[in-house]
């Protein structure tokens, strides 16, 4: 029996796109934006450059690394812990399944209390124990 010719490459768009419709039926939330981020991760880039890239080829490596984060996304790891890093306010923090992902939230309450009497205090003391990444105190130092 004669063996099949390889799949012709297929451009970031359809990998995109084939990888959320994926997401999406294993029930992934966001899956179109977790999809983006995987892409964005293996082309070092941010999401805004993603338009630029999605008519390339990806290699071969970028193809299979995106299959085993998409495999990982779609058994229920977050994003962020597959990326290993998440944004937050001016960071980029590591982050695996022993910190907490930092949250938008926890950058609203950053953001006022650097706007509170507190942060011009001439000795503040903070005191972030245990909460994982250690978001909260870098960025109020």
């Amino acid at each position: 029996m004669p063996s099949e010719p390889p799949a012709a490459p297929r451009p970031w768009s359809e990998l995109v796109k084939l990888g959320a419709g994926y997401l999406a039926k294993h029930g992934t939330p966001d899956a179109r934006v977790a999809a983006e981020l995987l892409m964005a991760r293996l082309c070092r880039c941010g999401r805004g450059f993603l338009s630029s890239l999605y008519p390339r080829i990806p290699a071969p490596v970028q193809v299979e690394a995106m299959r085993r984060g998409l495999a990982r996304v779609a058994k229920g790891e977050p994003v962020q812990y597959v990326l290993g890093e998440w944004d937050f306010r001016s960071l980029t923090l590591k982050v695996d399944r022993r910190a907490l992902i930092p949250r938008p939230e926890t950058e609203e309450l950053v953001t006022r209390v650097l706007a509170s009497p507190l942060a011009n205090a001439p000795r503040p003391f903070v005191v972030d124990i245990g909460t994982g990444t250690g978001c909260i105190v870098l960025s109020l130092a």
